[in-house]
């Protein structure tokens, strides 16, 4: 601070000023440190300027002193060249060719081995610089590969991972196949039997209704001869009756045996006409039982005339309870109650 100050006035040339805060300044180097040299020089440069410039000799000699003093203590070179310098323009000045000699030899030897230095900080310095630059460029590529190494793993783990999806992905979708095909050869074999017991069903009703048919016919015909007989019987008095009650027993006889045929076929699926009869008046609760029972039949294909037969009825008496049936279903007169039964 001080010495900006004296620099300040001596710019201005206030020199009184600018030498009582050089002097201040050297003073306070001095007791600031231990060893001065380093620090002084630039103080007493500025006071051996002021005083060559205001003519002081007595005390531009005693600063020119000062550096011969402390000058074989200083510790860098380009301190002892500066030094030197003043000493040398000061012996220049003074016309003290001895003394010059003797410096500027000295300053020869100063700036050689200056520059000596000069190159041997150089040469450290681009060993520093080129070390520096060697580990940085080390560092780089240390680092590069290891950032390439986490890519090439991170890859890798990825490449894993979509392998393992994929073959869990083609698993899956494998075994659904599998399952899928298996679900449905059960299904067709089941849907296979299915169709055999239900062909097997309808031949076997096919056959019954067919034999039902044939027992109908036969207590039709037997029933036309019987009604024959009592035609004759009451048209001939003088017939003989004996044989003529036997042939009206032989022909009751058949009768009764057919209606046990029929009977047994009919018993035969008794169960099955249950379950059928149980789920349409589920379904139809509106319909009578014996509205229920003439759909037995209806279901069979059988015709007005043998169900009449059966139920000991006309077959004017059965075409009304089908009318009647079929309203309760919601059918029309062009749609097949057989069909429509067969169907439940």
């Amino acid at each position: 601070m001080k010495l900006n100050l004296g620099s300040y006035f001596f710019k201005i040339k206030e020199y009184k000023s600018a030498e009582k805060f050089f002097l201040q300044n050297l003073e306070y180097q001095k007791s600031a440190h231990k060893e001065i040299y380093p620090y002084a020089i630039e103080s007493l440069k500025k006071l051996f300027d002021l005083y060559t410039i205001t003519g002081q000799t007595e005390n531009q000699k005693k600063t020119i002193d000062l550096f011969i003093s402390f000058e074989p203590k200083l510790q860098n070179t380009h301190d002892k060249i500066e030094v030197n310098e003043i000493i040398q323009k000061y012996y220049s000045n003074t016309n003290a060719l001895q003394p010059l000699k003797a410096v500027s030899q000295k300053l020869v030897l100063l700036n050689a081995t200056f520059n000596q230095e000069s190159n041997e900080n150089i040469r450290n310095l681009s060993d520093i610089l080129n070390n520096e630059i060697i580990k940085s460029a080390d560092d780089k590529y240390q680092y590069e590969v290891k950032t390439q190494r986490r890519k090439n793993m991170l890859f890798i783990i990825l490449a894993l991972i979509s392998v393992l999806l994929f073959i869990l992905i083609f698993l899956n979708i494998r075994y659904r196949a599998k399952k899928e095909r298996l679900l449905r050869g059960k299904e067709k074999e089941l849907l296979e039997n299915k169709k055999k017991l239900l062909e097997q069903n309808i031949n076997f009703q096919e056959e019954k209704i067919k034999n039902l048919h044939q027992n109908l016919n036969l207590k039709i015909e037997t029933e036309k001869v019987f009604l024959d007989n009592l035609r004759k019987i009451r048209k001939s008095p003088s017939t003989d009756s004996e044989q003529m009650m036997k042939d009206l027993f032989l022909k009751v006889s058949n009768l009764i045996q057919i209606d046990k045929k029929n009977n047994n076929l009919l018993n035969e699926s008794s169960l099955e006409n249950k379950q059928f009869l149980n789920k349409l008046k589920e379904l139809y609760p509106s319909l009578t039982d014996k509205e229920l029972k003439l759909c037995k039949y209806f279901r069979m294909n059988l015709s007005s005339k043998e169900i009449s037969a059966l139920e000991n009825t006309t077959t004017g008496t059965i075409r009304v309870y089908k009318t009647k049936i079929k309203s309760k279903l919601g059918l029309g007169r062009e749609n097949d109650v057989s069909v429509f039964l067969n169907g439940i």
